[in-house]
């Protein structure tokens, strides 16, 4: 599938990036999920599973939850049906973004969960003061990638 990119100035003015399918539309779309993870390993898996799984949706990746952020900011509704933070990001982290999801108003309404190579999901939650039932440890198998994600989106 061919990608663009287009271009979001973040608060600090650098340059930021954020990959779109070319048929992605933010205004439009109907059913659409984001994930921010910055393990390109990850977003490919992710992306393939959901593919063969939900090949309706529409995915947005971003690199971390700054762009992910931005991105809300300047859309307009429909937000995503869901979204998926991976812990570990630069410049905005996983619970960081799920934190400012939730004081926004409208953004608050959007379900989310946290992604984490870890086992140690209490130790995770308590460490980001978030809630443990939000966290989910990355699947390893593609059948595991695809149960996370039929068990978490509407079809």
């Amino acid at each position: 599938m061919p990608y663009y990119s287009v271009g979001y100035p973040d608060a600090t003015a650098i340059r930021t990036w954020l990959i779109l399918p070319t048929n992605f539309d933010l205004t439009t779309a109907k059913r659409c999920i984001y994930l921010a993870d910055d393990d390109e390993d990850d977003t490919i898996f992710f992306e393939i599973a959901l593919r063969n799984c939900l090949p309706d949706y529409q995915y947005c990746h971003f690199t971390d939850g700054s762009h992910l952020l931005t991105a809300l900011h300047e859309a307009s509704h429909p937000y995503p049906d869901m979204v998926f933070l991976d812990v570990q990001m630069p410049l905005l982290n996983g619970p960081d973004t799920y934190k400012a999801l939730q004081a926004h108003p409208q953004w608050a309404l959007i379900p989310a969960r946290l992604l984490t190579s870890s086992h140690e999901l209490t130790y995770i939650a308590q460490k980001h003061e978030v809630d443990a039932q939000l966290l989910r440890t990355k699947p390893v198998t593609f059948d595991d990638m695809q149960a996370l994600l039929l068990s978490h989106l509407p079809r």
